[in-house]
């Protein structure tokens, strides 16, 4: 969730810098009653339903509460909440405490943007932007059409088929071609490869609750839960 910078030093006094302070759950918004594993587990089962159905009853922002010890975390879907949020993200009011997607680390890593914090995290940010604005986004229309199309062509007519793989599909080759700069290729189809097993990896509920259960993620010999995620993810690309 934000979490707001304590204040300054008295006018005069040298200023230090102080670490980021939580909110006081009264001034969060409002949000489920229910026990944190209980909107854990709904979590972990449906996302979007639960979204949906805090977002009906509480309004644009309210407060979950997920993972080990039930954790406060506030859910905003304003447009204009989320452009504030982002555009201030210097570190006043708002900081970036990527300690909390700690849980994230057994399939980003350690050094993945959105687990690290404060001025590292904003200089990592800083680098990735350019190429998600302006010209540099409109450029990527005609990339974008070309391998819609190319995957559209290859949907079995006649039979059914998962939207989501299509759609992750068309996602992925299109971060391959505009992110990462390749084109076809044994490099790009091996990429292509890892990133649909890592999101199908972090997509399997199995695989979620371990995630917001610390316990689980230890690896306790070959058939321990631990183990199996670990074995999963992918640890390097070409």
């Amino acid at each position: 969730m934000p979490q707001t910078k304590t204040e300054t030093q008295a006018q005069g006094q040298p200023q230090t810098k102080s670490k980021p302070r939580t909110l006081p759950s009264s001034a969060l918004p409002a949000g489920p009653r229910s026990p944190w594993v209980v909107q854990t587990f709904g979590w972990i089962r449906s996302p979007f339903r639960f979204m949906r159905r805090a977002a009906s009853r509480y309004g644009d922002a309210f407060t979950a509460r997920l993972g080990g010890g039930g954790r406060p975390l506030v859910m905003l879907s304003a447009p204009e909440d989320l452009r504030t949020l982002l555009n201030q993200d210097d570190g006043d009011p708002f900081d970036a405490p990527g300690d909390l997607n700690a849980l994230f680390e057994p399939f980003l890593g350690t050094e993945s943007v959105i687990g690290i914090s404060g001025d590292r995290h904003r200089r990592m940010r800083r680098l990735l932007m350019p190429p998600f604005h302006g010209e540099r986004m409109r450029s990527y229309g005609e990339t974008i059409a070309q391998i819609s199309d190319a995957v559209i062509d290859g949907w079995p007519v006649g039979s059914t088929f998962s939207a989501q793989k299509a759609m992750q599909l068309i996602s992925m080759r299109v971060i391959l071609s505009t992110v990462f700069g390749l084109a076809e290729g044994e490099r790009y189809r091996e990429l292509e490869r890892l990133l649909v097993a890592l999101l199908d990896q972090m997509s399997s509920p199995a695989s979620v609750s371990l995630l917001y259960f610390p316990l689980l993620r230890l690896d306790l010999g070959p058939l321990s839960p631990g183990a199996a995620l670990c074995a999963g993810v992918p640890r390097s690309m070409p």
